[in-house]
């Protein structure tokens, strides 16, 4: 489990890369950027938290990433379609989505 502080703008290339005991990740409310390959290879990954504030979501962020079941977004559907999400994070798209949840996941 890893929970990224607010205080973080931009997610860095490669920052979990392979990071395979990884279940679980809550992005704080500051982050605006997933770098490349940010979670790639995070095989254990199944449940993300992405807070409004994220406006891109870069190249391979989320590719191999075969566990990812549930994806938690705090703002409405069309505002996570409006996130610049690059083409090779299907997987994050073919997740199940949660909108509107608070924080920690759950509803309001």
């Amino acid at each position: 489990y890893v929970n990224i502080p607010d205080s973080v703008k931009t997610i860095s290339h490669f920052a979990f890369y392979g990071c395979v005991s990884l279940g679980s990740v809550k992005v704080g409310h500051g982050v605006e950027t997933l770098g490349i390959s940010a979670f790639h290879s995070c095989s254990q990954l199944r449940y993300v938290t992405i807070p409004k504030s994220v406006k891109k979501i870069d190249m391979n962020a989320f590719k191999d990433v075969n566990n990812l079941t549930y994806v938690y977004y705090e703002g409405l559907p069309e505002d996570f379609d409006a996130i610049e999400i690059d083409q090779t994070n299907y997987l994050l798209k073919d997740a199940k989505g949660f909108y509107e949840c608070g924080y920690d996941g759950d509803k309001k």
